[in-house]
């Protein structure tokens, strides 16, 4: 029997009735979406639905295209670069009777999982655990402060953000304390049946609790608080619209978009299996939709869609599995080999706009009102690359970096292309974390 206590806003029968009923747009009407999306607007659902409903491979070319300049109007053509870290040893969010020991790291090896994140050249890590083990919320904080404690060679976490089951309102404000940056929920899928006979009686197994766990996050003052998507969990293109609809609802609620934007695939066991094609287009549907979120991609395959995907509306990437802490990780230069050889896009290891308090209300803002915050990012994305040649990078890598880097100063405008000068120059010197 259908759940009652589902808020408003997840109107099952509406998405529905969106998606059976909508045609696929004109030429023109296709163009008129394009353009309200770089104009930086959202998408309402009807407009969704009709992206949803290109077929022909003439209308997802579009599509794609027109994603990926959305990307380059609101971020440019960085992509910036994060680091798993779970805590768990093995963490199952199936159901009770299929639960498996979840083994909590200590404080130990996460300083030393931390120290060898920052051997590669991280900055930004992603703390994940989908369920809280015997120390509870003790355990994630912990792990929060170890993560930022940790020194190597002057190198340090600059960003953790988290990705956890529900919390209660007083550990999202101990997280806000120890100055999380964005603090992730996954729905996974936004149809409640798919997700009632996925997870059962298990620890994941509160639908409700999931959705209403965003805002108790918001409301304890956590500014970047992200969605998240397991494609191929439910229905993708019902997710998708379920997703833009959360997000709608969040900025009504509290005024302010949601920025981080996770869109994952089940690599295997799939309920609702999602091709490599639909993933891709899915990337560029969410980036038509939300201009301005932060879009996550991650690299559990070496040659999964992420690659082809992160040309149509990613902003970042994370450089290995969300999921399974046992899947091995694409290592960060092969991330950074492929953004560089194959894609041209700048690999980014900036904190700056976290540090500088851009996150949130405050970062959509600088967004809407400059137009772009890509004035601010093109040169602190070329410091914080040039600052992994000089001390991280393989010989072959730094050679083609920094001709990238070079390419990518030609083509800024003269008064950015200053500020990108100076920021190399003490890169040069050897400063490390610099930034405008």
């Amino acid at each position: 029997m259908p759940r009652t206590d589902i808020p408003a806003w997840l109107d099952k029968a509406q998405i529905m009735a969106a998606l059976e009923n909508t045609q696929a747009p004109t030429e023109a009407e296709l163009q008129a979406i394009f353009d309200k999306s770089l104009a930086l607007e959202s998408l309402n659902l009807q407009e969704i639905a009709r992206l949803l409903a290109v077929q022909s491979p003439e209308g997802v070319k579009a599509l794609c295209e027109a994603a990926a300049k959305v990307k380059e109007k609101v971020y440019g053509d960085r992509i910036v670069l994060t680091a798993p870290l779970h805590i768990s040893s093995f963490c199952s969010g199936e159901r009770a009777d299929m639960l498996a020991s979840c083994v909590r790291k200590n404080r130990s090896a996460i300083a030393e999982s931390t120290r060898n994140l920052l051997r590669e050249g991280h900055k930004r890590v992603l703390i994940i655990a989908e369920t809280l083990g015997e120390d509870g919320f003790d355990g994630v904080l912990e792990a929060v402060h170890t993560v930022y404690s940790v020194r190597e060679k002057g190198s340090e976490v600059r960003r953790a953000n988290v990705n956890l089951t529900p919390l209660r309102k007083e550990d999202y404000e101990a997280l806000r304390d120890a100055d999380v940056g964005s603090c992730n929920v996954y729905q996974e899928t936004y149809d409640e049946d798919v997700y009632a006979s996925h997870y059962g009686d298990g620890p994941k197994g509160d639908f409700v609790q999931r959705l209403e766990a965003v805002e108790m996050a918001l409301a304890a003052g956590l500014q970047d608080v992200g969605l998240g998507l397991m494609l191929g969990l439910g229905p993708w293109k019902y997710d998708v619209l379920a997703l833009a609809l959360h997000a709608a609802h969040i900025e009504r609620s509290f005024g302010v978009g949601v920025s981080p934007i996770n869109l994952h695939r089940i690599a295997g066991n799939a309920v609702n299996p999602v091709a490599d094609d639909e993933y891709i287009r899915a990337t560029a549907i969410v980036r038509l939709a939300l201009p301005c979120a932060g879009i996550i991609l991650n690299t559990c395959k070496a040659a999964g869609p992420w690659r082809e995907a992160c040309r149509y509306g990613c902003s970042q990437i994370i450089t290995g599995s969300v999921v399974d802490p046992n899947e091995p990780a694409v290592p960060v230069k092969e991330v950074v080999r492929y953004l560089v050889q194959e894609t041209h896009h700048m690999p980014s290891f900036c904190c700056a706009c976290p540090r500088l308090g851009r996150c949130g209300d405050n970062f959509l803002s600088v967004v809407h009102e400059a137009g772009s915050i890509a004035s601010q990012c093109g040169p602190n994305s070329l410091a914080s690359f040039a600052e992994y040649l000089h001390h991280y990078a393989e010989k072959d890598i730094v050679d083609a970096g920094l001709s990238l880097i070079q390419e990518k100063l030609e083509a800024m405008p003269l008064h950015i292309r200053g500020a990108a000068e100076k920021l190399l120059q003490k890169i040069e010197l050897g400063r490390v974390d610099e930034f405008i």
